[in-house]
């Protein structure tokens, strides 16, 4: 869930926004729910998307330009980090004062740590810390989250809560078996030839783009994170090896707004995705749904055709 955050009437009025498409405008209020208590969100548009314009077809990442030329946020790059902030947010907002201290650098690298009282709240005393510098001196921040309005989202789009952990999803490290009657020194799986390696590498990739497009599609429908276990990474696995990998993420995406009876039923489980992966395949490429209501409809019509077909030949009418 998004935090909650104050419209002021001059957001309506302003002339450089009132230029641009209404949804953008819409986007731009959208990210403040979104932001920390600095006015940071993690820049990671089609995230963004699903959050805030999960049913409209628009370019996010464009929007967020429109946004960063008219001054309103700022698009940029700290510590491997890409990161969209709000211009002036803590200037219109007040974030509450158990809301726990973003976890995103500025544009110089540096976290805003808050000083807290014994209850949890800021008392108005903060420093800045360089993430890069000082990795072992930031201390963890009091998670406060349940005390403010409504509980917002890991940091607002923090990646690490969609993330599979890699080392679950790593193959077997084996060792190469010798190839002659010479006994040879075992050689680790990362020495092996590098086609495997990449086959590996890609697997890993598509493995991590379809458990966040599953998890944000799962977070849109039911408002919670799914699951995650080790039995749930192996089955991540498996449907992207029985799936092409780019299409993985997408099936899984289609999957958890499927509205199959079964699937509703059963919380869209990941498990029932990988044993009917063909099936839905199939439905995500030509974008039909195979739900109850239409299977009967499917056999009501075939069943007619049947019995036409059959009239037909009785009256002689089929060559």
């Amino acid at each position: 869930m998004a935090r909650a955050r104050n419209i002021k009437p001059g957001a309506f009025k302003n002339e450089i926004l009132l230029e641009m498409e209404p949804v953008t405008r819409l986007l731009f209020i959208g990210l403040w729910t979104l932001a920390d208590r600095e006015g940071r969100i993690e820049d990671r548009p089609k995230r963004i998307k699903l959050e805030l314009l999960p049913f409209d077809d628009v370019n996010v990442d464009g929007m967020l330009d429109q946004l960063a030329d008219g001054g309103f946020i700022n698009r940029y790059e700290a510590n491997g980090v890409k990161v969209v902030e709000v211009c002036n947010f803590l200037k219109h907002q007040n974030p509450h004062g158990t809301e726990k201290d973003s976890e995103l650098p500025d544009i110089n690298g540096e976290l805003t740590v808050h000083e807290r009282g014994k209850n949890g709240c800021v008392t108005g005393n903060k420093r800045a810390v360089n993430v890069k510098n000082n990795k072992n001196n930031v201390k963890p921040t009091l998670d406060n989250s349940g005390l403010t309005v409504n509980p917002p989202l890991d940091n607002a789009l923090n990646p690490e809560s969609l993330i599979l952990n890699p080392d679950s999803l790593n193959p077997d490290s084996g060792i190469l078996k010798p190839e002659s009657k010479n006994k040879e020194v075992a050689q680790p799986s990362a020495l092996r030839e590098p086609e495997t390696a990449k086959d590996e590498t890609a697997l890993q990739a598509a493995c991590k783009q379809t458990w966040e497009s599953y998890c944000i599609a799962y977070k849109v429908r039911y408002k919670v994170d799914p699951v995650r276990n080790a039995k749930v990474n192996a089955q991540v696995k498996q449907l992207c090896k029985s799936l092409p990998l780019d299409e993985a993420p997408q099936v899984a995406e289609f999957y958890v707004f499927h509205n199959q009876e079964f699937y509703v039923r059963k919380g869209h489980d990941f498990g029932l995705l990988v044993s009917d992966a063909t099936k839905l395949r199939t439905e995500w490429a030509t974008g039909q749904m195979m739900t109850g209501t239409r299977a009967k409809q499917v056999d009501r019509t075939s069943s007619m055709l049947d019995a036409a077909e059959q009239v037909k030949r009785e009256m002689g009418w089929t060559a």
